[in-house]
């Protein structure tokens, strides 16, 4: 998607050497065509994965940045010994040019994949631009961490769910209320 239909075929050496004789044999990339679809279809796929960072309600909004336009796309997975799912992001940047980075961030047992392991590629996106490009990430910026907005309030003896919604995932939005369980934000990340 990153390419718009087109990948390099992937290579661990750049360079084979025979120390003998000191004959240096290069090894070359060769761009090969995956899926020869019109452009317009991967901008339409590129805009909406650019959205999801974007817009104020999109699920990878976390990995927002300043400097530099990415897209990505967050999932979950279930997780056959906890409640909690196996959380995954995947994306590019800069979106709105030709890409430098690919990544996939996936973490097992975190929970809502948009604001957990978009949060960890947030990490990442950052180190990646303050080595690279010299750009110093922004502190406190908008959606960049998670609010705790997941708490359980013990009144009367009852306990009782407070969420505002905002920086949680759905997934366990959802768990809790197939459930009726809920858990303090010190539980889920433990």
């Amino acid at each position: 998607m990153a390419n718009k239909g087109w990948a390099y075929e992937p290579h661990v050496v750049s360079k084979i050497e025979d120390l003998q004789t000191g004959k240096i044999e290069t090894v070359t990339t060769q761009k090969t065509v995956i899926e020869d679809y019109p452009k317009s279809y991967y901008d339409i796929i590129n805009d909406a994965l650019i959205a999801t960072v974007d817009q104020n309600n999109g699920t990878t909004r976390i990995m927002r940045n300043p400097y530099v336009k990415v897209a990505a796309k967050s999932g979950s997975a279930q997780n056959p010994h906890s409640k909690l799912t196996h959380a995954w992001v995947a994306g590019y940047f800069p979106a709105d040019k030709e890409p430098e980075v690919v990544f996939v961030c996936l973490l097992e047992g975190a929970g809502g994949g948009g604001v957990m392991a978009g949060g960890m590629a947030k990490r990442f996106l950052d180190k990646y631009l303050e080595v690279e490009k010299g750009i110093v990430p922004v502190q406190n910026t908008p959606h960049t961490e998670p609010k705790n907005t997941n708490s359980t309030i013990q009144t009367n003896g009852n306990q009782e769910n407070e969420s505002s919604g905002e920086g949680i995932g759905e997934e366990r939005e959802n768990e809790e209320r197939e459930t009726g369980e809920t858990t303090t934000v010190e539980e889920q990340q433990n």
